[in-house]
C-alpha cells in the first residue's frame, strides 16, 4: 500500500508561514488548522522570514524607479503626457496614470 505524498500550493505555504510568523497561534494550532505537520509550518516559517527581506528589497526598489520615473516624466510636455495615456489599460485606470504622469485629470 503506498501513500502518495501531499503536494502544497506555494499559497498555501505562504499563508501557513505568514500565521506562523505572526505568532498568534502556536505552531501546532497551525498545523492543526491546516492538516500538516508542526515541522511543516516551521519550514514554511523559516522560508517566509528569508523571502520577507528580498520582499522588502525588491518594495524599496521598485518605490526608488517609480519616483525616477515620475520626476523624469514630468519634464515631458502635458501633450506628450497626454499621448502616453492608456484609456483602455486593463488595471491602470486614467485617473492614475495622469498622476504618475503628473498630469491634471481635468487635463485629459
Amino acid at each position: 500500500m503506498s501513500n502518495k505524498r501531499r503536494q502544497h500550493s506555494a499559497a498555501l505555504k505562504a499563508q501557513v508561514g505568514l500565521e506562523a510568523l505572526k505568532n498568534i497561534d502556536p505552531v501546532h494550532a497551525i498545523a492543526a488548522k491546516h492538516k500538516v505537520h508542526p515541522p511543516q509550518v516551521n519550514i514554511w516559517k523559516k522560508e517566509v522570514a528569508e523571502r520577507e527581506q528580498e520582499l522588502y528589497a525588491e518594495i524599496g526598489k521598485l518605490k526608488m524607479q517609480l519616483e525616477w520615473l515620475k520626476k523624469n516624466l514630468a519634464r515631458l510636455g502635458t501633450e506628450e503626457g497626454r499621448r502616453m495615456i492608456e484609456t483602455t489599460h486593463p488595471k491602470l485606470p486614467v485617473t492614475e496614470q495622469c498622476a504618475l504622469l503628473g498630469l491634471p485629470r481635468s487635463s485629459y
